[in-house]
């Protein structure tokens, strides 16, 4: 399966059981493991057909246990699981393991917040929980996604003076989605 993708639906009711697991680690594991159907089949003497399709997520027991979920999650019939594969790919595996790293990270504090007073004022910038001091460029893009892969995003870019034995200017810069192709 190459790059396939949960449902909104299917992530809400994926996220309502296990909060602590992020959306993308959901979506490495399908493209990983991918999906089960289960068939429920009535059959009469003379005739057979398929009453409810079930779909679940079956990955190994060790990686479920590392994750802290069940091996198998069997979605509701109510759920639509379906999902969207878009015609580019990406390295599921660099994913998977991007997210795997970065699940911890993910609380309910703000990426990035940047409070501006007024015009003429310094913004006041906080990143992953932290307040940038010693601003020296700020940067901030987004733009609606459409229905094409290299439309829409995020960038940011945050430039700031650190002050240790030698001083230095730390960039960090994100480009997401559309933006990445730029």
């Amino acid at each position: 399966m190459k790059e396939a993708f949960f449902s909104k639906e299917a992530m809400e009711y994926l996220q309502s059981i296990y909060p602590h697991v992020n959306k993308s680690m959901f979506n490495g594991l399908l493209n990983m493991y991918g999906l089960k159907s289960n068939n429920k089949i009535t059959d009469k003497s003379w005739c057979s057909h398929i009453v409810e399709t079930r779909y679940s997520l079956v990955i190994p027991k060790e990686v479920s246990e590392e994750l802290g979920i069940a091996n198998e999650i069997t979605f509701p019939e109510t759920v639509n699981v379906l999902y969207h594969v878009p015609s580019n790919n990406i390295d599921v595996v660099d994913a998977l393991s991007y997210a795997c790293e970065h699940m911890v990270e993910q609380g309910d504090e703000p990426l990035l917040v940047i409070e501006l007073e007024n015009e003429t004022a310094v913004p006041k910038v906080i990143y992953k929980g932290k307040e940038i001091r010693l601003k020296r460029h700020i940067y901030f893009d987004w733009t609606t996604r459409t229905g094409e892969p290299t439309e829409g995003g995020l960038t940011y870019i945050v430039e700031h003076y650190e002050r240790e034995e030698h001083p230095a200017v730390n960039r960090i810069e994100r480009r997401v989605e559309g933006h990445a192709f730029k």
